[in-house]
């Protein structure tokens, strides 16, 4: 768990892909309801009703309800109405929760072969008939001997990509490409189930496909809709597919070509983010708008991920989400108040919450303002640390040379963050 936690970093700030929450993007008309004591009153419903609203997700754990209003009119009076409600605590509007775009690019070994498009039939060939003439073999033909079995794991073993994983202690039990012996001989993971809330994941990967467990959504195309994503919890934009392949990668013969910090854990994947068209100036084809899309989601969604990853009995909760909140405003302490409720919750069920302390270059030891979830209660919060083998150098077109391993220039930093530090850039 505890390797999984420090690589978390390199899959968030050291790849430069995150998501956020944008705080002046809402979404219309849905908001969140934060009743006191963490308790969703048994008539919640019909007090929500009498406000021109309908209550369409109750989140028990954390005392938060979801709320779309049915009344066409101005957001204040919708939320002047909810906030005076028998035991709220506060009224937020729902967010848009967005993940920066993931490039992701195949990588095919010069040794190996690969069809991908198949073989198509000879049409002078008949299909479906035994040969009715021809020559009778007497002797077995001779076969091509077997093709060999396909690599596996070779960006840890054979390549220098698996620096951050070692460099956080993924080595060990004999395993090449890393020291031979170390943490991986007392422990891969085994039996510690790793939620991921993030864009879904490539369930048919062979990295993921051995150690995923759960595949839930919590994707509304009611609420959000996307011409983009078909709202299934497959991953149909590569975020989450990257992060959960960083935390849990599957090893050995018939896998893909990366090991995870923890290849032997267990992957609950929970959708909260689906893929947007992206708007491009100019741009009318819709094919080529959601290439260039990213994946965004409701902050409501998130909210359900995180119970139903404390439901399903999470051992980690991968939070690959941030935003800067600034606390002087109702909504920036709402966010902060409704955060801490969440994840105060998840800890209580002997979950560690990890997040991104964010990667905009922030200093955050001005009070006024914190980084969400990671500055929220009981939250593991990670920065990113450079690569030995490749100093932090802006200049373009530095060469690659070795350094000392430094924070980078875009992780956000300060000392209110409590944060661990791990191998992020490149």
């Amino acid at each position: 768990m505890t390797l999984f936690l420090a690589r978390l970093a390199g899959a968030q700030i050291g790849s430069q892909i995150g998501s956020q929450i944008d705080t002046s993007s809402i979404a219309p008309h849905r908001y969140l309801v934060l009743y006191r004591n963490a308790t969703i009153p048994g008539d919640a419903e019909s007090r929500v009703a009498s406000a021109g609203a309908h209550l369409t997700r109750r989140n028990e754990h954390f005392g938060i309800a979801a709320v779309e209003s049915t009344v066409p009119e101005d957001d204040a009076s919708t939320l002047r109405r909810l906030t005076a409600q028998p035991n709220v605590d506060y009224v937020l509007h729902d967010r848009i929760v967005s993940a920066h775009r993931l490039r992701l690019q195949s990588v095919t070994p010069a040794s190996v072969g690969v069809n991908i498009t198949g073989q198509a039939p000879n049409p002078s060939t008949p299909i479906g008939r035994l040969p009715t003439h021809g020559t009778i073999l007497t002797t077995l033909p001779s076969l091509p001997s077997a093709p060999p079995p396909p690599p596996y794991d070779t960006y840890y073993t054979n390549t220098p990509q698996g620096w951050a994983v070692q460099q956080v202690g993924g080595y060990g039990n004999n395993v090449p490409g890393g020291p031979a012996h170390g943490p991986w001989d007392t422990t891969m993971g085994k039996g510690v189930r790793i939620a991921i809330i993030d864009s879904g994941v490539d369930q048919t990967h062979p990295d993921i496909a051995p150690n995923l467990a759960l595949n839930l959504t919590e994707v509304d195309q009611s609420a959000y809709p996307s011409p983009c994503d078909d709202g299934t919890p497959q991953d149909q934009q590569g975020h989450g597919t990257w992060t959960a392949s960083l935390a849990a990668a599957a090893i050995g013969p018939g896998t893909g070509q990366v090991i995870g910090v923890a290849p032997a854990a267990t992957i609950l994947n929970i959708k909260v983010l689906q893929r947007m068209p992206a708007a491009i100036s100019g741009a009318s084809n819709l094919a080529n708008q959601c290439t260039a899309g990213e994946a965004s989601g409701l902050l409501s969604w998130v909210m359900q991920g995180i119970e139903d990853a404390i439901a399903n009995r999470a051992d980690v909760i991968s939070l690959s989400i941030g935003a800067t909140a600034d606390l002087t405003t109702g909504d920036g302490a709402g966010l902060l108040a409704a955060f801490n409720r969440i994840t105060y919750a998840a800890t209580q069920a002997n979950i560690v919450l990890v997040a991104s302390a964010g990667n905009d270059g922030f200093d955050l030891s001005n009070p006024r303002y914190v980084e969400l979830p990671a500055q929220s209660r009981g939250v593991v919060a990670i920065v990113a640390s450079t690569n030995p083998s490749c100093a932090q150098n802006v200049t373009p077109g530095a060469a690659c040379t070795p350094g000392p391993v430094t924070l980078p220039y875009y992780s956000n930093y300060g000392a209110p963050l409590n944060a661990l530090a791990a191998p992020g850039g490149m």
